[in-house]
């Protein structure tokens, strides 16, 4: 199986080698800048709390084995738990940004990796808490083998469950921090997953919303990041005087 990783890799190196030449990626008058955010005390303190916990995790998995077999690994799910909290800083100053291009006249898009909420015993932290072993089989009679409980592992992963609780772990949808912030008039999103997921022929027409200058703001997840177009084709002087030209905000990647 091809995945798009691997399509992803081929036209890079075509590229590199002069075989492709995109002549459809940048538009005239297209303008890119990279903002340095670093992050404020409280916001790396949190940041540390959160790489601390997913440490952690990792040392309980290493100590008593994972779930399954082959023994599932936490690793992905602490990496995206830790990137998606990083994301929750992103994305206010995201929202600051769209602010101001929206006083500007800009029409936003908004590219994110993580949609959904990462809320209580849902989500990455809670799939790496899982993945850790909380029993061991052993052979109570010749062929007969019972699954029989690791105390400490149980009490660990209680108190890791209570840890994940903490607010600081938590990381709110993106297009309801927007939605809260900017309103649902102005708030569009296509997207795969969560309430806010979009199917079907409702893509095409959230892009139309959005192209048509019902929508200020439009966030894109994966599912949205391919087979539309959001160029500025037409004049939109309601828009202000950037004339319902578009600013693009990464707020994070998907590798």
């Amino acid at each position: 199986r091809v995945t798009k990783g691997m399509m992803e890799q081929v036209g890079r190196g075509l590229k590199m080698r002069g075989r492709v030449i995109a002549t459809g990626l940048w538009r005239g008058q297209a303008e890119f800048d990279i903002t340095p955010q670093p992050m404020n005390d409280a916001e790396r303190a949190r940041a540390n709390k959160v790489a601390s916990f997913g440490s952690m995790i990792r040392r309980a998995h290493h100590t008593f084995g994972g779930v399954g077999t082959p023994p599932r690994s936490p690793e992905a799910f602490i990496v995206n738990a830790v990137k998606k909290n990083l994301s929750k800083i992103r994305q206010e100053r995201a929202a600051d940004i769209a602010q101001d291009a929206m006083e500007q006249g800009y029409q936003v898009v908004v590219f994110v990796d993580f949609i959904a909420a990462d809320e209580r015993n849902k989500g990455f932290w809670n799939a790496a808490i899982k993945s850790i072993r909380v029993t061991h089989r052993e052979e109570v009679a010749p062929g007969v083998f019972v699954e029989k409980p690791i105390p400490e592992a149980q009490a660990m992963v209680a108190e890791f469950e209570r840890m994940a609780a903490d607010p600081e772990f938590s990381s709110p949808s993106i297009v309801d921090y927007f939605i809260e912030r900017f309103g649902r008039d102005k708030v569009g999103a296509i997207t795969g997953t969560g309430e806010h997921a979009t199917h079907g022929i409702e893509r095409p027409e959230a892009a139309e919303e959005f192209n048509a200058g019902k929508k200020r703001i439009l966030i894109l997840s994966d599912a949205g990041k391919r087979a539309i177009s959001l160029h500025h084709t037409k004049l939109q002087p309601e828009l202000g005087p950037a004339q319902g030209r578009r600013r693009g905000i990464m707020v994070d990647y998907s590798w």
